[in-house]
This record gives C-alpha cells, structure tokens and sequence, in this order.
C-alpha cells in the first residue's frame, strides 16, 4: 500500500523489518537486549516504549519491489 502526504503524517512506519520483529518480540513479552558494538556506523535507534509504538507500516526499498533480478537493470522505471 501506497502512503500520500496526508497519510504519512498518521502513520506509524516501520523503518526495517527486523525493527518490526523486534517491536513483535516486546508486546510478547520476550526481553530484547541492545548489542551494544563499538562499531561507530551503527544506526542509532530510540528506545521502544511498546505501549505507546503501534507501527502501521513498514518501509519497503524500491530495489526490493522489483526483485533481484529486475533490480539490475538500468533505469528500469523509465519506459521508451
């Protein structure tokens, strides 16, 4: 499902899916610990508070939409 403007303003998204699997794994109950590596290109993520993130959305990579193979073709959206 698409997302306009006005809709991204209510939406919940989902940057990953591995977000969504861990926000999954707190409603359960499961405690999820934080790696913490010294890798300084770590992407830095607020913490979960899961009674109040509800995600309606997950953001999906446009390279992903069209597949492996598609995805190596050059310009694949512009049509002749």
């Amino acid at each position: 499902e698409y997302l306009d403007a006005e809709e991204e303003e209510t939406a919940m998204i989902c940057m990953t899916p591995e977000d969504l699997d861990l926000y999954r794994m707190q409603k359960a109950g499961y405690v999820v610990d934080d790696d913490n590596t010294d890798d300084p290109n770590r992407r830095l993520k607020t913490k979960t508070n899961p009674t109040t993130h509800m995600y309606t959305h997950c953001e999906i990579h446009p390279s992903m939409i069209l597949g492996i193979c598609a995805s190596i073709i050059p310009f694949p959206d512009h049509n002749q």
